[in-house]
């Protein structure tokens, strides 16, 4: 997951970047002082999540997401406020629930691009394969997975497959994500678990 975060406070952005990284290795942050400075960064690199300081509450979402919807937006304040219609989320939360904030963002925006994206159906049925492929070990693509098939899974049935981790570890991960976005358990009815550790070539 690639975050950038954009505020004029270069004491709050270091502390940011430092806290988040050192607990949750499987966001990439970047940050930048100036709007100015994220649209330069933003022609050399593509990001899953935008943040923005409300100081910068008049320039508008669409000029930091050249790619329309496929980021998740969200402005950070000291105030627990909504800003412009925005989703807004508390700067000085804690680190975990500044985690929290930021995966149910995430999973809220892929949600809505994939169902942007599904084609529409025909009379034959047929499957959609979404494949996750970490670039190393503790990437967080194991992670992304399963929030993905929580997400896909409010709509349509999901079969859930895992190479690398064990059947009990891939509970245990689902039922975490769960906790921390303050979901019922219940929701998960519509997903199948195949774990294949031991099993693929």
């Amino acid at each position: 997951m690639k975050l950038l975060i954009i505020s004029c406070d270069t004491d709050y952005l270091e502390r940011f970047q430092y806290y988040m990284s050192k607990k949750y290795t499987q966001i990439q942050i970047s940050n930048c002082s100036s709007p100015e400075k994220a649209k330069a960064s933003m022609t050399e690199n593509t990001f899953d999540i935008i943040l923005l300081d409300a100081d910068f509450d008049d320039l508008k979402p669409e000029e930091l997401r050249p790619d329309g919807l496929n980021a998740a937006f969200a402005y950070i304040s000291d105030t627990n406020e909504i800003i412009n219609g925005q989703d807004t989320i508390f700067k000085y939360f804690c680190v975990s629930e500044l985690y929290n904030e930021i995966c149910t963002l995430y999973e809220k925006t892929k949600k809505r691009v994939i169902k942007a994206n599904k084609p529409e159906k025909s009379s034959d049925k047929h499957m959609e394969i979404i494949s996750f492929l970490p670039v190393h070990g503790g990437a967080g693509s194991s992670t992304m997975a399963a929030a993905c098939a929580m997400s896909l899974s409010a709509d349509s049935d999901v079969l859930y497959i895992n190479l690398e981790i064990d059947h009990a570890s891939t509970v245990h991960r689902f039922h975490e994500i769960y906790e921390r976005l303050g979901i019922p358990e219940t929701n998960n009815k519509n997903i199948a678990l195949w774990t294949l550790r031991g099993y693929s070539l």
